[in-house]
């Protein structure tokens, strides 16, 4: 997050917070990680926000307007002049629910690669914390909310 500008880290209902593994991960970025506030709910998570993104790797043509990553970033880019913008992701694992994703004013959908089948970034469906990696007992990741905009 920290090197793509972004500071602001909201966790909904983590499972565990501080982690260690997230800890681990955050390389150097553990401020992020320090700073992070804890909502009870995605709605408590994005008050205030003038957009909300939702990340999928799914379309989602029920979701309300649904765009592709790179027209959403534009989108979320403009808006933030106006005030605060929420990137919300899923679990690695799972992404967001319907549920969830209808909290947000937007979707983004991040391509698959066609040979696997997989969102072509690096962590799922845009997520936030990665799972950890195999061989490791993997665990339910808290959905994050990422809250961008003029400080």
């Amino acid at each position: 997050m920290l090197t793509m500008g972004l500071s602001r880290l909201v966790l909904v209902n983590p499972k565990r917070f501080p982690d260690p593994d997230a800890t681990a991960m955050a390389s150097g970025a553990t401020a992020v990680l320090d700073a992070a506030r804890i909502a009870r709910s995605l709605d408590e998570a994005l008050v205030g926000c003038v957009l909300t993104v939702g990340f999928s790797a799914r379309p989602r043509e029920f979701a309300g307007r649904v765009m592709p990553v790179r027209a959403a970033a534009a989108e979320a880019a403009a808006m933030a002049t106006h005030g605060e913008v929420g990137l919300v992701f899923g679990g690695e694992m799972s992404g967001l629910s319907n549920q969830e994703l209808a909290h947000c004013g937007l979707v983004a959908t991040i391509a698959r690669t066609p040979s696997t089948g997989r969102s072509t970034s690096r962590s799922g469906a845009g997520g936030g914390l990665r799972a950890p990696r195999r061989g490791r007992r993997r665990r339910r990741v808290a959905r994050a909310a990422v809250r961008v905009g003029n400080e």
